[in-house]
C-alpha cells in the first residue's frame, strides 16, 4: 500500500519533511545566537534603568524610562543622557558603531560612573552606581501589570509553534512559525531578557549583536516570512508559482542585504536614520502584503479558500494596521504608557497569528464577511475624513491668515461641520465602491434583485414575468437548472345573502 502525505508519525502528527527541518534549523540557529548574546549581556554591569533607544537600533540620546530593580538612584524617568565621564553621547555611539567602543575605567559592579543628563531643561552631573543585571527582570508581576505588551511575545510564539506542530508539512504553517519565532526573539532580546542601556555602548559584543538579533531581525526574517506567507496562502500567487525558488530567494535576500548594508554603512560612519530603513524595507513589504490580500479577496472563488482569505484579511487589518495607527497616535511606545494602552498593544499583535492559525487549521471557519466589509468601509472612511478635516483646517487657517493676519477658531468649526455633512454621503459612496471592487457578485445580485422589483411592479404579462424571474435566479444563484411551477388558485364562490355562512 502506498503511503500518502497525510500519514501520521508515532506521536500522532504528520512526519517532518525537508521544509519542516529547514524551518526548525533556522529557529534553532536564531535561538542559540540570542542565548549566547543574552548570557554575555547579563554578565555586564549596568545602571539598572530601562531605556528608550530609538528606531532600528540607531540610537538617539538615551532616555531613561524606569528603574528595573528597586533601589535609590540619582536618575529620574525622562532624563536624557548627554555624556558619560565627560565623553559626549554622540561620540560614544559613533565609536560603538565603528567597533571601537570606549569603556569608562570605573565601569564595574559596585562602583559609580559620572553621567551628564538633561532634566527639565537643566544639565546635571550625577554619580550612578552600577549593579549586575538579572535575567528576565521585566517579567515580574508588577512590571507585567503596568506593561502587558511583554506577554504578547511568548503568546505569538506559542500560537506559531502550535500550528507548526499540527501542520509541520504545510508551507503556510512553516512560514507562520518563522514569523512567530522572529517576532518572539526580536522583542524578547529587545525588551524582556536583558535591558538595553548605556552598557551597550561599551563593548563590541553588545552594540551590534543587539541591533542585528533584535531590531534588524524584522528586516531579514519577520517581514520576509510574512510576505512569503501572504503569497502562498490560501492560494499560491502566480509569481511565486512560476518562480518557486527565485522569488523566495529575492524576498529573504533583499532583507539580509538591506540589514548588512545598514551595518556596513554605520561602521563606516554613515548615519542612517530608522526612517530610511522603513522606506526601503518596511513600507514596500507592507504594501505588497496589502496588494496580495486585496488580490486574493477580489479573485479567490473557492468557498473554503475565500473563508480563509477573509480570516487573514481581518487579522491583518487588526494586527498590522491597528498597532501602526495606535503607535502613530501615541507618538511611539514606551513603558511609561498606561496599562490600558499596554493591553491594546498586547491583543493587537495577537490578531494576525490567531486569524492565520484559524485559517491554516481550517477550524470553524464561520463567515465574517460583515465584519470585514464594515471594517474596510470605516477604515477608508476614517482616513478620507481625517485627510479632509486636516486639509480644510490648514486651508481655512491659511485663508484667515491671508485676510486678517491671524488664525481663527472658525476654521475648526467649519471643518467639523463639513465632516458631519459629508459623513453619510461618503459612507455610501465608499460602501458601493468596496462592494463593486471586492464583493462584485453580491453587488451584482443586489442590483439585479432591485431591477426585478421595479419590473415586477410594472409588468402584467405572465410570460415576461416568468422569463424575468428565471433570468434573475440564473444570475444570482447560478443553479444547474431552473424549473417554474405554477399553482392556479380558484377564487371562492360569493356567498349569497341569507345563505349559510358557516
Amino acid at each position: 500500500m502506498a503511503l500518502t502525505s497525510n500519514r501520521r508519525g508515532a506521536s500522532g502528527n504528520p512526519p517532518l519533511d525537508r521544509g519542516s527541518w529547514i524551518t526548525i534549523g533556522i529557529a534553532v540557529v536564531l535561538a542559540l545566537a540570542q542565548a549566547a548574546f543574552t548570557f554575555f549581556a547579563a554578565s555586564q554591569p549596568y545602571d539598572g534603568w530601562f531605556t528608550d533607544r530609538g528606531a532600528f537600533g540607531r540610537y538617539e540620546p538615551i532616555i531613561f524610562l524606569e528603574k528595573v530593580d528597586p533601589g535609590p538612584s540619582p536618575l529620574e524617568p525622562g532624563d536624557r543622557l548627554l555624556a558619560v565621564e565627560g565623553i559626549p553621547f554622540d561620540e560614544l555611539e559613533a565609536r560603538a558603531a565603528r567597533l571601537d567602543p570606549f569603556r569608562p575605567p570605573g565601569w564595574q559592579a559596585g562602583k559609580s560612573v559620572g553621567y551628564t543628563v538633561l532634566r527639565d531643561g537643566r544639565v546635571l552631573d550625577v554619580e550612578v552606581r552600577l549593579e549586575m543585571q538579572s535575567l528576565f527582570a521585566t517579567y515580574r508581576p508588577a512590571v507585567l501589570l503596568s506593561d502587558p505588551i511583554l506577554l504578547s511575545f511568548p503568546l505569538v510564539f506559542l500560537i506559531g509553534l502550535a500550528v507548526f506542530w499540527l501542520r509541520p508539512r504545510e508551507t503556510a504553517a512553516q512560514l507562520l512559525f518563522l514569523y512567530a519565532a522572529g517576532f518572539f526573539l526580536d522583542n524578547l532580546i529587545t525588551w524582556g531578557v536583558v535591558q538595553p542601556g548605556v552598557v551597550d555602548l561599551f563593548h563590541v559584543a553588545n552594540y551590534w549583536p543587539r541591533i542585528v538579533l533584535g531590531n534588524l531581525s524584522w528586516m531579514y526574517l519577520v517581514l520576509p516570512a510574512m510576505l512569503h506567507l501572504f503569497l502562498v496562502f490560501p492560494v499560491r500567487k502566480k509569481p511565486i508559482a512560476r518562480f518557486p525558488r527565485l522569488l523566495p530567494a529575492l524576498i529573504y535576500g533583499q532583507g539580509i542585504l538591506v540589514s548588512a548594508l545598514f551595518v556596513a554603512l554605520s561602521i563606516r560612519g554613515v548615519d542612517l536614520p530608522g526612517t530610511s530603513l522603513a522606506l526601503v524595507e518596511v513600507v514596500p513589504v507592507l504594501l505588497l502584503c496589502t496588494a496580495s490580500l486585496l488580490h486574493s479577496l477580489a479573485t479567490v472563488r473557492a468557498p473554503l479558500a475565500r473563508l480563509q482569505v477573509r480570516w487573514v484579511v481581518l487579522g491583518s487589518m487588526v494586527g498590522l494596521l491597528g498597532p501602526v495607527v495606535l503607535w502613530s497616535l501615541l507618538g511611539g511606545l514606551s513603558s511609561s504608557e498606561t496599562a490600558a494602552v499596554g493591553l491594546l498593544f498586547l491583543f493587537l499583535p495577537l490578531a494576525l497569528p490567531i486569524s492565520l492559525a484559524v485559517a491554516i487549521l481550517r477550524y470553524r471557519l464561520w463567515d465574517i464577511e460583515v465584519i470585514i466589509r464594515r471594517t474596510l468601509v470605516y477604515s477608508v472612511l476614517s482616513g478620507v475624513l481625517a485627510a479632509i478635516y486636516f486639509g480644510s483646517v490648514v486651508g481655512l487657517q491659511a485663508g484667515f491668515v491671508s485676510l486678517s493676519r491671524q488664525g481663527s477658531e472658525l476654521a475648526i468649526v467649519l471643518s467639523t461641520l463639513a465632516i458631519a455633512a459629508l459623513f453619510q454621503p461618503l459612507r455610501g459612496r465608499i460602501q458601493r465602491w468596496i462592494d463593486r471592487a471586492f464583493y462584485r457578485r453580491k453587488y451584482d445580485a443586489e442590483r439585479t434583485l432591485a431591477l426585478l422589483a421595479v419590473q415586477l411592479r410594472d409588468e402584467v404579462d405572465q410570460e415576461k414575468l416568468l422569463r424575468a424571474v428565471v433570468d434573475v435566479v440564473e444570475k444570482t444563484v447560478q443553479p444547474d437548472g431552473v424549473s417554474v411551477w405554477l399553482t392556479v388558485v380558484k377564487p371562492k364562490a360569493p356567498v349569497q345573502a341569507g345563505g349559510d355562512t358557516r
